[in-house]
């Protein structure tokens, strides 16, 4: 819910107290939004009408001058409760559905009376500057005119100044919504809107003060959005704002110390919303205009930074760690001789709030100026003094011990050490170094210092992780334990075994029956707080099993206590019914570690879940049921990504014990739960595409077994091209670029695994007889298709090279439905491509449809 639409449902003034009422507006507004609209400007208009009548044969309108009869507005009761039930509604109506450029002028003309007239309800003028807030987004003709400009403004600078607090919000809240949209047609209103965003930043309470100085990020963001549009710096939202930049960020400086007087000495208190606020707008700014902006923070930081007041040395060092993006070549020389301060403040500064602000800017240096810890690495190798300084060598201890002693901390020492490891990465690939096969000592210096700490970091991550207060950061330590794993090389073979010995035993000692007990007496958002931290556990682990796949195989007691260990939970949650909606990641996150587990290469003939195929695969089938099943409606607590692990995990099970007759049984309930995604019209974009790869993979696997399941695979892939072709072109503007390649690839896949299946026998390939035709037709109608964005990518052409090559295979049974004609044309095409590969795969496609021409009969 928007801030405006908050506002207006929390007003104490609001007429419509009956919810049914509310209820029965809002539900007359989804079904008959354009005639209810209509008749709402109609009826409006009705009682306008009616006023400026009365004014007119009013005996003292001799008396008013012109401009004040326009203007003022005196309603009776009866009168100002129809006015407010049919702005209220307006109000609805326009943030449902788009008013047409002739309403737009009735519609201003309401605001216009409502808000320019003293005499007005308040009631009244909140839904009038809530319908105000719901046009701007359609009012671009309107502020484009300087005029009707000027008229919108002045109304707005009035309910800045009103004693309600309401309408002071509501009205900095469109503000901002003009500035994000209109930003390059208001130079004449800066001034003017200067004054009041710094009258407001310093009168205003901290909620009004928010929302006014979010003014600057919303045109500094426009500013953004011009250059990247543009592909220019100097764009005319540039160029309006940088006049006013050195009193923006005067202001901003000056807001990152704001606190009420009685907190303002309080080192318990946090920094206030606007504070924030103006931090953000400052991170912007320095990052658009660069050193026009850092040289004016430089001297506040210098002056600040020993402040004996603590809340001048945190707003010095956020104001440092803000002018960090696009500054690297100006503040390099700077940083080199403060980073060592900084680490000093971290250690010394007894101020919390002082130390968070230093993890924060050490997280934004590792992040943008990773060549200073680069820098510092390689200094002190070259160098031969003792004591030469190793930024590493100073920090981690120090980050590891904030993190033991400071859970307050926890996010921003957890992001340095994040990116921190993340430069060992880029550097790793500058030097284009293998640590698997890089003697430890040829390693770049940097990767040398932070390989040392490794045990240290991991511990501490660890700790953080047992500690409950920290449940909420469980996302971010498992991410960067992942990190911690991915960048362990050969030679600490024995610290990556033990710490995923011990991420195991933290989720056996976590996550056990006895454990989960404890969710089923617990509220749906207690059990989700859980969901997100046991399954923070799982992240670790499946990382661990991704990462380290040949120890695994090297260790096939681990792996199997892992199967074992995550199969108990999985199949605990569901003999005692708990469902996918209380605990969703944890669910995903299991089935996600077994996924895991069934891909590892090195195990394909002895992975431990060739035996517990036949119990898995029932529970399986059930998500996938719950998600294809639901009446057509997705259910909101199954993500998509849950059903993309069950489908991967399906054809994983399949993989591996499709020698053995264990699983057959199941294999009807498989492809009618695939068949089961046929239902979903509108939004089967996303899970199509993924069923019609699933379709080819599954298919090649069964192989003789496939045959039965025929009918119903080609029912999904030429519906689903059907599909493609209907909605494709609905989707594709929300969609991304490769949404067009994506799906045709995985068609074509699809299509293929079907005849690789079965084309080993032609008793088998005549069956495949009857939908050649139709394939056909299928890739010559998405290629050639004119709404097709682009070209057809480099994947989809190999896609349907290999599709072409594979019916070609069958050979004279299917020489009279192939239009071989146009199929050469399509080849010829990819053979004169500069793409190597896809050359070669055309020949290939070449020489099988000359051979199925030529084949006797």
């Amino acid at each position: 819910m928007t801030l405006v639409a908050d506002i207006l449902n929390r007003l104490e003034l609001v007429r419509l107290q009956d919810k049914s009422e509310q209820v029965r507006i809002a539900e007359t507004i989804r079904l008959h939004s354009n005639d209810s609209l209509e008749k709402t400007i109609s009826l409006l208009n009705k009682e306008f009408s009616q006023l400026n009548k009365r004014k007119r044969s009013s005996p003292d309108s001799s008396l008013e001058s012109e401009s004040s009869k326009d203007s003022e507005i005196s309603l009776s009761e009866s009168q100002a409760d129809k006015i407010y039930r049919h702005m209220y509604k307006l109000s609805l109506l326009i943030s449902e559905s788009v008013p047409s450029q002739e309403q737009l002028l009735p519609i201003y003309t309401f605001i216009r009376s409502c808000l320019s007239s003293s005499h007005i309800e308040e009631s009244i003028s909140l839904c009038s500057l809530y319908c105000l807030w719901n046009l701007v987004p359609h009012s671009g003709r309107y502020f484009s005119q300087k005029g009707e400009r000027e008229s919108l403004f002045k109304l707005l600078l009035n309910s800045i100044k009103s004693e309600n607090t309401n309408a002071r919000q509501i009205a900095f809240e469109i503000l901002c919504l003009t500035a994000e949209l209109y930003a390059g047609l208001l130079q004449d209103q800066l001034e003017v809107i200067f004054d009041n965003i710094s009258k407001a930043a310093v009168v205003e309470s901290s909620e009004i003060a928010d929302v006014a100085v979010r003014f600057w990020i919303s045109f500094v963001s426009a500013v953004i959005r011009s250059q990247e549009q543009g592909g220019i710096e100097h764009t005319q939202e540039y160029d309006i704002l940088k006049p006013f930049l050195s009193r923006i960020i005067s202001l901003l400086l000056a807001l990152l110390t704001k606190q009420s007087p009685e907190l303002i000495a309080d080192p318990n208190t946090e920094t206030t919303e606007v504070t924030r606020t103006a931090a953000e707008a400052l991170c912007l700014f320095c990052k658009t205009y660069k050193n026009d902006c850092v040289r004016i923070v430089l001297p506040y930081v210098e002056k600040h930074i020993e402040n004996a007041n603590f809340r001048f040395r945190e707003a010095a060092l956020v104001s440092f760690g803000s002018c960090l993006e696009n500054n690297e070549e100006f503040l390099l020389p700077y940083l080199k001789l403060a980073l060592p301060s900084f680490v000093n403040y971290l250690k010394t500064d007894e101020i919390v709030l002082v130390k968070d602000a230093v993890c924060w800017v050490l997280a934004g240096v590792y992040e943008f100026m990773p060549k200073i810890v680069i820098d510092f690495s390689n200094e002190a190798a070259e160098s031969k003094r003792s004591n030469a300084y190793n930024h590493i060598d100073h920090v981690v201890p120090v980050l590891v011990e904030t993190l033991k002693t400071t859970e307050s901390l926890a996010k921003n020492v957890i992001d340095a050490f994040t990116n921190l490891l993340k430069v060992h990465d880029a550097e790793m690939q500058r030097t284009g170094v293998s640590l698997i096969s890089t003697d430890p000592d040829d390693l770049p210096p940097v990767t040398k210092s932070l390989i040392t700490y490794i045990p240290q970091i991991y511990n501490a991550l660890k700790n953080s992780l047992d500690n409950p207060k920290m449940r909420n950061f469980a996302d971010v330590i498992s991410e960067t334990i992942c990190i911690l794993v991915e960048m362990c090389p050969a030679t600490l073979v024995d610290t990556v075994k033990k710490i995923h010995v011990e991420s195991l035993q933290k989720i056996k000692t976590l996550v056990v029956p006895e454990d989960l007990k404890k969710l089923f007496d617990m509220t749906v958002e207690e059990a989700q707080e859980c969901d997100e931290f046991y399954s923070a556990y799982l992240a670790i682990s499946g990382s661990c099993i991704q990462k380290l796949a040949l120890i695994l195989s090297l260790n096939s007691a681990i792996c199997s206590n892992v199967v074992v260990m995550l199969l108990q939970i999985l199949f605990h949650l569901n003999q005692a019914q708990v469902s996918f909606d209380i605990l969703p990641s944890l669910y995903e996150e299991l089935l996600f570690n077994l996924s895991q587990i069934a891909s590892v290469e090195y195990l394909i003939d002895t992975n431990p879940l060739i035996a517990k195929a036949e119990s898995l695969l029932p529970l399986i089938i059930m998500i996938l049921e719950e998600a294809f099943r639901n009446e057509g409606q997705w259910p909101e607590y199954m993500p998509f990504s849950m059903i993309e692990v069950s489908l991967n995990l399906t054809v994983q099970l399949y993989r591996l014990a499709h020698a053995s007759d264990t699983i057959d049984k199941y294999s009807h309930q498989v492809w009618n739960a695939l068949s089961d995604c046929l239902i979903y019209p509108h939004y089967g974009w996303e899970v199509r595409p993924m069923i019609c790869k699933i379709v080819g993979e599954l298919s090649q696997i069964m192989n003789q077994k496939f045959e039965p399941f025929l009918p119903q695979a080609m029912n999904i892939l030429l519906d689903s091209f059907t599909h493609y072709k209907e909605h494709g072109v609905q989707f594709r503007g929300a969609m991304v670029e490769d949404y067009d390649d994506q799906y045709l690839e995985n068609l074509f896949d699809g299509f293929t695994g079907v005849f690789i299946s079965l084309s080993g026998s032609q008793t088998q390939a005549e069956k495949l007889i009857p939908y050649v035709k139709l394939i056909v037709t299928a890739i010559l109608d998405a290629l050639n298709n004119e709404d097709y964005v682009g070209l057809p990518s480099r994947d989809v052409l190999v896609a349907s090279m290999v599709l072409i090559t594979q019916m070609a295979s069958i050979g004279v049974l299917v020489r009279d439905y192939m239009n071989s004609s146009d199929l050469f044309e399509l080849i010829e095409d990819c053979h004169s491509s500069d793409d190597a590969d896809l050359v070669a795969i055309a020949e290939t496609a070449y020489e099988k449809m000359n051979e199925m021409l030529n084949d006797d009969v």
